[in-house]
């Protein structure tokens, strides 16, 4: 592999109205061994209009939002 090309595994997350459960969920990714396989992860949670604090607690672990 090129020294330049970066190898990247993006999970997506659909969530609406997920605050109770939707850290357990990215806390369970396993990040550490992603990553130790070469892949730098992105986890990407796809906010489907909820009207709870499922952005900010996705966000809060790490987790970019949409």
């Amino acid at each position: 592999m090129d020294s330049m090309t970066e190898r990247r595994l993006t999970i997506v997350i659909p969530a609406l109205n997920e605050e109770k459960g939707i850290a357990h969920t990215i806390n369970a990714i396993p990040r550490e061994e992603i990553e130790k396989a070469g892949y730098k992860t992105q986890i990407l949670v796809v906010d489907n209009g909820s009207r709870d604090r499922t952005a900010e607690m996705a966000a809060r672990e790490g987790a970019d939002v949409i």
